[in-house]
C-alpha cells in the first residue's frame, strides 16, 4: 500500500510539472481479478471488492486512466507478439513471497483449472456489478452522513445519536466509515466501526473508546464526538492574570477574553449570548484569574440558594466531559465570578444598584484555527509587563536626545506596534520613516539572506536616526541595516530593540536600548508573527514545536 501511494504520487508530481493532465497505466482485466480475490480472502466489504476504478482523480486535478482495463493478460501479450513489441517484463512478479504473486501464480490456475477458463471474465463481472452498487451506496451514504453530522472540522465531527440510530445498518456503517476517515482514524475496520455503535446504543450518557490514530470516539448524551486526542496541558500556562479593561489572549484555551467597564444603560442585558457576561463592578477584586477548573471549585449560580461544586453545574448542564477542561473559569477574590460560556455567580450579578458593569466576552481565536500544526505553548510577557518597559524606554530615550531632532526607522512589519507605543512615551521631536527587510519567510530560523523590501522615503544625511526593531536575533539582518544606513552619513546611529537573544547572536551587534533579553524561543504577538499570522496578539507568546 506504501509503495502504491508513493508511485501514485510520483505520477502526480511528474504530470503536474510536465504540464499533463492525464496518466495512464497499464492495467488491465487480470489486474481487476487478483485485487477481488486478494480482498475478499481478507474480508473486504464492497467499497474493496469493487476493485481498481477505470479512472480516478489525483492531486492537483491529475487524473489516471486505464486505457487496458477490459482486456486480459493473454490479449495485450498476443498484441505485443503480433506487433513485434517489447514490453518491460518485472521478474519480482514471479516471486511467490508476495501476496499478489500468490493469488496470480497458485490461485487463479487453480480456480481455472477446476471451475474453467471463463472464471476471470466472470470474477470481473463480479467487480463491476459490486462497483455499480458502491456507487449507489456511496452517493445515499453521503447525504446520510450530512444529516447525521453537526459539525466537521479540524477539531472533529460531532454525530446526533437518535438520527444516527433511525438509519439501516449498512448506511449506519457507511457513516461512520465516514466519520472516522473524517475525524483522522485513516485505517479503521469493521471493528472500529462497531466500537462507534456501541457507544450508540450504550446506556451510559457519557462513554468512550479510543480508536486508531489517537482518534477518541466519546458518548456525551444524544451525541458522539470523533476527535484527535489531545495533549494535556502544560500545568504552568493553566493561570493567566488580568489587570483590567483589553483585550487578552489566553493560550491554554486557545480563546480570547475581552474584558470592559461599561455603564450599565450601555447595554441591553437581556440580548447577551451565551458567550457573554455583565457583572456587578463594584463586587470585582482585581487582578481576575482564568484558569480550568480543579476539584473542589465552588459557586452559587445565579439564583440558585447555595453553592454548588462546578464539576455538578457542568454536568447538570449536560456539559461533554471532554468539553469540561476547555471552559476557562474566571476568578476575583478568590471567588468564581464566571463559568465561560455557562453561568455567572449570583454574588456579583447586576441589580437595580448598579451604575457599572463588568463585560466579558469570550471569544474563539481564528488565528490559531488557521495554522493548526502550530500552537501557542506559554504567555512570556504580558501586556502591562510590555508597557511599562516601553515607558521606561521611552523616558531614558527623551533624555538622551534633548534638544535633538530625532528620526525613527522602523523596521517593517514586526516593529510598528513597538514603535507606535514607543512614540506616546518621548517627549522630544521625532520623525518616522520606514524600512522593510527580510530574512526569515515561512520559517522560525533566520536564513541569513538579507533583502530590502523597502528603503528610506527621506535622506538621513546629518540626522540623529534611531532604527526601532522588534527583535534582535542572529543581528545578520540589523548588522547589514546598520551598515547600510552608516553610508548614508548619518549624524548618528542608534538601536532600540523591544527583545533582545544574545544567545543566537551571529554577528557582533548589541542594541543601545533594550526592553527584555529573552530565551531561545521563537516568539509570536505584539507585532512579531510566524508566517504572517498572530501579529495582532497583545502579549508576547512562544510558539510551540508542531504537535500531533
Amino acid at each position: 500500500e506504501a509503495a502504491r501511494r508513493a508511485r501514485y504520487n510520483v505520477f502526480s508530481e511528474i504530470a503536474r510539472l510536465s504540464g499533463a493532465v492525464r496518466v495512464a497505466t497499464a492495467h488491465h482485466r487480470d489486474d481487476r481479478v487478483e485485487t477481488l480475490l486478494m480482498r475478499l480472502l481478507s474480508g473486504s466489504g464492497i467499497d474493496g471488492l469493487k476493485g481498481i476504478p477505470l479512472r480516478r482523480t489525483l492531486e492537483h486535478g491529475i487524473e489516471v486512466v486505464r486505457p487496458l482495463y477490459y482486456l486480459s493478460r493473454q490479449e495485450i501479450e498476443n498484441y505485443c507478439r503480433t506487433f513485434k513489441l517489447s514490453p518491460l517484463f518485472d521478474q519480482s512478479n514471479m516471486r511467490p513471497e508476495y501476496y499478489r504473486n500468490r493469488v496470480r501464480l497458485h490461485l487463479l490456475p487453480y480456480l481455472e483449472a477446476e471451475f474453467g477458463t471463463h472464471i476471470r471474465r466472470a470474477l470481473a463481472n463480479t467487480a463491476e456489478n459490486l462497483a455499480e452498487d458502491a456507487a449507489l451506496l456511496n452517493a445515499l451514504g453521503r447525504e446520510a452522513f450530512s444529516a447525521v453530522t453537526e459539525s466537521c472540522s479540524t477539531d472533529g465531527i460531532c454525530l446526533d445519536i437518535i438520527k444516527l440510530n433511525k438509519l439501516p445498518q449498512a448506511l449506519q456503517t457507511r457513516v461512520i466509515r465516514q466519520a472516522l476517515w473524517s475525524a483522522g482514524a485513516v485505517r479503521s475496520g469493521r471493528r472500529h466501526v462497531a466500537q462507534v455503535l456501541a457507544l450508540a446504543i450504550h446506556p451510559s450518557p457519557s462513554a468512550q473508546t479510543v480508536l486508531p490514530n489517537g482518534v477518541l470516539a466519546a458518548r456525551a448524551y444524544n451525541r458522539i464526538s470523533l476527535n484527535r486526542t489531545l495533549p494535556k496541558r502544560d500545568a504552568s500556562v493553566e493561570v493567566a492574570e488580568i489587570h483590567g479593561s483589553g483585550l487578552t489572549y489566553l493560550p491554554s484555551f486557545e480563546l480570547w477574553l475581552k474584558v470592559e467597564v461599561r455603564l450599565v444603560g450601555e447595554l441591553n442585558l437581556s440580548q447577551l449570548s451565551k458567550n457573554e457576561a455583565c457583572l456587578d463592578f463594584k463586587k470585582i477584586t482585581w487582578p481576575l484569574l482564568v484558569r480550568s477548573r480543579e476539584a473542589g471549585d465552588r459557586m452559587q449560580p445565579l439564583g440558585a440558594p447555595g453553592s454548588r461544586k462546578v464539576k455538578k453545574i457542568l454536568a447538570d448542564r449536560k456539559i461533554p466531559l471532554k468539553q469540561r477542561e476547555q471552559i476557562p473559569l474566571i476568578i476575583s477574590g478568590h471567588q468564581p465570578v464566571w463559568l465561560g460560556g455557562v453561568e455567572i455567580a449570583d454574588f456579583c450579578k447586576v441589580t437595580a444598584q448598579t451604575d457599572k458593569v463588568l463585560y466579558l466576552k469570550i471569544e474563539k481565536n481564528k488565528e490559531v484555527a488557521k495554522l493548526p500544526e502550530k500552537k501557542l505553548e506559554k504567555i512570556l510577557l504580558g501586556r502591562s509587563e510590555i508597557q511599562q518597559k516601553i515607558a521606561e524606554l521611552g523616558s531614558q530615550i527623551s533624555k538622551d536626545y534633548e534638544g535633538k531632532e530625532l528620526l525613527l526607522v522602523c523596521v517593517l512589519k514586526g516593529a510598528v506596534i513597538f514603535l507606535a507605543d514607543l512614540m506616546r512615551h518621548l517627549t522630544v521631536p521625532a520623525e518616522i520613516d520606514f524600512m522593510a527587510v527580510s530574512s526569515y519567510g515561512a520559517s522560525t530560523e533566520s536564513s541569513g539572506v538579507v533583502r530590502i523590501l523597502k528603503d528610506l522615503d527621506c535622506s538621513i544625511e546629518n540626522r540623529h536616526c534611531l532604527i526601532v526593531e522588534d527583535i534582535i536575533d542572529s543581528g545578520l539582518t540589523l548588522k547589514y541595516l546598520e551598515e547600510n544606513l552608516l553610508s548614508r552619513h548619518p549624524a548618528s546611529i542608534k538601536i532600540v530593540t523591544l527583545l533582545d537573544k544574545p544567545e543566537r547572536r551571529k554577528v557582533a551587534i548589541w542594541p543601545d536600548y533594550c526592553g527584555f533579553k529573552i530565551p531561545d524561543e521563537f516568539v509570536v504577538g505584539y507585532g512579531l508573527d510566524f508566517s504572517e499570522q498572530y501579529r495582532g496578539l497583545p502579549d508576547l507568546c512562544v510558539l510551540a514545536e508542531r504537535q500531533e
